[in-house]
Order: C-alpha cells, then sequence, then structure tokens
C-alpha cells in the first residue's frame, strides 16, 4: 500500500473494506487482537499514544549496530568493535540500560569513553542515528489522518533517536504530538513512564485511562498498559506487520478512521 491518494480514494478509504473483512475472519478481531491484548471498549477513545521505534520507524539494525556505527561515526576512526558487544562491557552495559539501571545518557557517555570519545556530541550523534530511523509513510499517513480527530502522544523508551523521529514527523508530514514523553527525558522507562503520561492527561486534557489506546512494539508494554485500564494492541512494522492490522486495530477499539 502507498501512503498517497488513489482514483477510488485515500489509502485508509481503501483499506477499510480489507479490514472490516479481517474483523469478520477473526470473529470480529477476536483471537488475532486478543493475542495482542486489544479490546473494544465501551468508553469513547479521546487520546491515542504511541510507541515509535518499530511502531512508526522500522528498524532492521540490531541496537549494537546502530551504537557502533554511531560512535565510529564520531571518531572517524571505527574503534569501537562488535565484539565489544558480544564479550566486552558493550553487553553490560547494554543489559543496564534495557533494565532502567543506568540512564540513556549515561550508556551513550560510557560507549564513547569505549570508543575513545572524550566528549559525546549529541547533534552529529543524532545526525548519524537518523540514518538507521526511516519513517514508515504508511504510518505517518494514518498519524496525519488521525489527528483531525484525537491528540496524539508519543510514549517512548528512547533518547535523542525518538526526538529525532518526532521532529521528522511534523517536518516531512506536520504531524504534531499534543505531548512526548521519551524516557531519557523523564528518567523513567515503561511502564513507570505511564504515571507522568496518566497525570498529564488526567490534568491538561480530562482524559482517564479508560479513554485511551496505546500502540506498542512489546506485548509486555501492551499488558502494563492494559493493567493500568487503557485499550491497547502490539504493532511491529519491522517485523512486517500489514498497515491494515494497524487500521483494523484502531477501529477495533472504537478509532473512528
Amino acid at each position: 500500500l502507498r501512503a498517497v491518494k488513489k482514483p477510488g480514494g485515500s489509502i485508509l478509504r481503501n483499506a477499510g473494506l480489507k479490514t472490516r473483512q479481517m474483523g469478520d475472519r477473526f470473529g470480529v478481531c477476536g483471537t488475532l487482537f486478543d493475542n495482542f491484548s486489544v479490546r473494544r471498549c465501551k468508553v469513547s477513545i479521546k487520546a491515542i499514544l504511541w510507541d515509535l521505534g518499530d511502531v512508526v520507524v522500522p528498524i532492521s539494525c540490531s541496537w549494537p549496530e546502530i551504537v557502533e556505527g554511531v560512535i565510529n561515526g564520531l571518531d572517524g576512526v571505527g574503534s569501537l568493535s562488535r565484539a565489544w558487544f558480544e564479550h566486552g562491557g558493550g553487553k553490560e552495559l547494554l543489559n543496564n540500560v534495557e533494565s532502567g539501571l543506568f540512564t540513556h545518557e549515561r550508556f551513550w557517555q560510557e560507549a564513547s569513553c569505549a570508543g575513545g570519545i572524550s566528549t559525546f556530541d549529541v547533534v552529529m550523534a543524532s545526525a548519524l542515528f537518523s540514518s538507521y530511523l526511516p519513517l514508515s509513510l504508511n504510518v505517518a499517513h494514518v498519524l496525519v489522518e488521525l489527528q483531525k480527530r484525537y491528540p496524539l502522544f508519543a510514549v517512548s523508551d528512547g533518547d535523542f533517536g525518538s526526538e529525532f523521529v518526532v521532529r521528522s514527523l511534523f517536518a516531512h508530514h506536520a504531524v504534531a504530538f499534543k505531548k512526548v514523553f521519551i524516557s531519557s527525558k523523564f528518567g523513567l522507562k515503561k511502564p513507570l513512564l505511564f504515571g507522568p503520561v496518566i497525570s498529564f492527561l488526567q490534568q491538561k486534557f480530562g482524559v482517564e485511562p479508560e479513554e485511551c489506546i496505546f500502540i506498542d512494539n512489546k506485548e509486555g508494554n501492551v499488558i502494563d498498559a492494559r493493567n493500568l485500564g487503557m485499550s491497547a494492541f502490539v504493532f511491529n512494522i519491522t517485523e512486517g506487520n500489514s498497515i491494515l492490522l494497524l487500521l483494523a486495530g484502531l477501529r477495533h477499539a472504537g478509532v473512528k478512521i
């Protein structure tokens, strides 16, 4: 599918029949979406929360490959090897940032030191990182249509890479998230990151968790969101999930698109 209008209508209109057929096929999206922890809400959806990596941008490279590319791009020598991630301190460093023991800032500082870089240049690193983060035009088109009806929020366990995705969506597609929640800025990872998200939605928008839907690439995060009262489902564009799956999941939860 292309994120362009066709003679018969937009991509969203053309996909409508197919997503309805998908719903019929799975018993109103029953078995498929039960596995991904989506549910139909009795309450109207008033806010849509988005993860970024593997949802809005396909990430085909592994995290060690990306870090190696960024650090070696900064020093221009290539002093950081893949072996450091497999057998050296890199593996422990990755585990520490994934578990939340280390902040993203500390992670990049230590990775820079391992690569022989005394000062980490965030601006240059962001530019290097951007080459690994191509926007999905189809998902961007869905975001463009959704923001006409719903406030959108980004909720990401990321750092300056996530910030780049947010800037790119705005610059190239005029997608404007009402608020961006990124782990590196709040010092929290999901599910703890949901705390400030829910507080903000309640105080600024009068929206309760039951009135939100959350889309993430990890089933664990989806389960945590559901435990807080949200509707949620898994979508992973990197693994080849169709845009039809995204549309069907949104419509199943009552989102008008």
